[in-house]
């Protein structure tokens, strides 16, 4: 069920041109990659810099890793978390603006936060259908934005041949419950089709009243998903992960806890054996 209507979707794109350049999209020359970012400016483009800005990115291929994200907090005043996981094929943006002045924040033209997160992928298909047939990947999109001010939510859809024509779905979400699916069908003939597509989610505040809070919370996750017909497999992808997670290896740091814990389980056991361990006693002389 589609819950913006068009008047959303056109103030959704006014919006956006009022947010940071490097928190709007990968580079449009990157096809296949995970993107996340965060940003918190209570001066907008202002002199004075951002209270938080965060960025991660990963394009290398095959992709070393599924999934990353970036979060930050400051108590009684912002919060916020972006994720992407082409995986588990989730994407989660949650954000929060606190105002306990007696002023507004924001100039409700310029984003005082955003938090965006963005997959980009190219996949192949192997038919043994004889003749067209249709491929549709969706993107469904479930959350809340709540509070007094103003905010929007958006999410995007782009799905198509690799080098061809394509298809692309969209929403922009005001205050209440967010329940939409995105969908973009295209026709493929062939035993072999090569499409690529990207997909993102973001939540932008622009002004909080006085007072109040404005909350998104879009990381009930957007999930990702393709509709094929039978005949027809998903047999490989670019980043080498599409729905495939990859566990995370824990860092240097990491695995050296990890060590000193196993090394210190081993020595408390070895002493508890020894403790439990007599040695024989002597026979009694007979008397």
């Amino acid at each position: 069920m589609r819950i913006a209507h068009p008047p959303v979707r056109r103030l959704a794109l006014v919006l956006l041109a009022a947010l940071p350049l490097a928190a709007q999209a990968l580079d449009p020359t990157v096809e296949t990659g995970l993107e996340v970012t965060g940003f918190v400016d209570f001066d907008g483009f202002g002199p004075l810099p951002p209270v938080s800005s965060q960025k991660q990115s990963v394009v290398t291929l095959p992709l070393p890793v599924s999934q990353i994200a970036v979060a930050d907090s400051l108590p009684g005043s912002f919060d916020y978390l972006s994720s992407a996981d082409i995986g588990l094929l989730e994407l989660k943006v949650y954000g929060q603006l606190i105002n306990n002045s007696a002023n507004p924040i924001g100039d409700g033209e310029t984003a005082a936060l955003n938090v965006r997160s963005e997959v980009r992928d190219v996949l192949t298909f192997n038919s043994n259908i004889v003749g067209p047939y249709t491929i549709t990947f969706e993107l469904d999109v479930d959350g809340q934005v709540s509070g007094n001010g103003q905010a929007i939510a958006n999410a995007f859809l782009d799905f198509g041949l690799f080098g061809g024509t394509h298809g692309t779905d969209s929403g922009g979400y005001s205050f209440g419950i967010v329940n939409d699916t995105l969908s973009v069908s295209r026709q493929v003939t062939g035993a072999t089709a090569m499409m690529d597509f990207t997909a993102w989610l973001s939540f932008a505040v622009f002004r909080v009243d006085a007072g109040s809070s404005v909350t998104g919370a879009l990381d009930n996750t957007a999930t990702m998903r393709l509709v094929l017909p039978p005949g027809v497999e998903l047999t490989g992808s670019a980043s080498g992960t599409f729905g495939v997670p990859i566990p995370a290896i824990p860092e240097p740091a990491t695995w050296a806890m990890m060590l000193a814990g196993a090394a210190w389980v081993a020595a408390r056991s070895l002493r508890s054996q020894r403790r439990a361990w007599k040695p024989p006693g002597r026979a009694s002389p007979q008397g």
